[in-house]
């Protein structure tokens, strides 16, 4: 991200120290993005394979940002393509994607290796606004918490309990959950079906 893309996200200009470490506290800031939506922001528009094991009885791989999918292939045979669908958490109009949504359910140990073009053509706007907001977080001294309170008899002052980056993700959690994939394993996983060699049939 240049300088005039921060500045217009920040909506004021760079500190000399920000404009000499800008680099540094991007790279910073990336890694913190990165680690609140377990995306990988450093690929645009890379196309390659990669491998996933997809999860017994469940029909849907999560498998982070794409914009395009190429071929599927599981447990090395190619999967005809009218048999699934990308999509982006259930939205399958979207131009980026997070998963891919198959018509039957996954059995154990299976390999999918999905060939796509990997990552954002570019940072949407709100993800944007988030990496620059935590890039002026990271070019901050660092703060424990701010004052909840005060009571002027008898004087005393109460500080907050929230780290600025606790408080960075209270204030942005609705544009972090659209976007992360952290625990979706444990949470969301696609329509479940039950496996045709499991049923007893009498």
């Amino acid at each position: 991200m240049d300088q005039e893309k921060l500045e217009a996200l920040l909506g004021r200009p760079l500190t000399a120290r920000e404009v000499t470490n800008r680099k540094l506290y991007l790279n910073i800031a990336k890694a913190s993005l990165e680690s609140l939506t377990c995306l990988d922001l450093s690929c645009k528009s890379t196309e390659e394979d990669r491998t996933f094991t997809a999860r017994a009885g469940y029909s849907t791989v999560f498998v982070g940002i794409f914009t395009e999918v190429q071929s599927v292939t599981v447990n090395g045979e190619v999967v005809d393509a009218t048999t699934y669908h990308p999509a982006f958490f259930d939205n399958r109009n979207g131009s980026v994607f997070n998963s891919i949504v198959f018509d039957t359910a996954f059995g154990c140990d299976e390999d999918v290796v999905i060939n796509a073009v990997w990552g954002f053509e570019s940072l949407p706007n709100d993800l944007a606004m988030l990496y620059a907001q935590l890039f002026a977080n990271t070019s901050k001294a660092y703060a424990t918490g701010s004052v909840k309170s005060k009571k002027v008899e008898d004087f005393s002052i109460t500080y907050g309990d929230l780290t600025d980056e606790q408080a960075f993700v209270n204030q942005n959690a609705r544009i972090l959950s659209k976007y992360s994939l952290c625990g979706i394993g444990n949470v969301k996983h696609g329509n479940v079906y039950r496996r045709r060699d499991s049923w007893n049939l009498y």
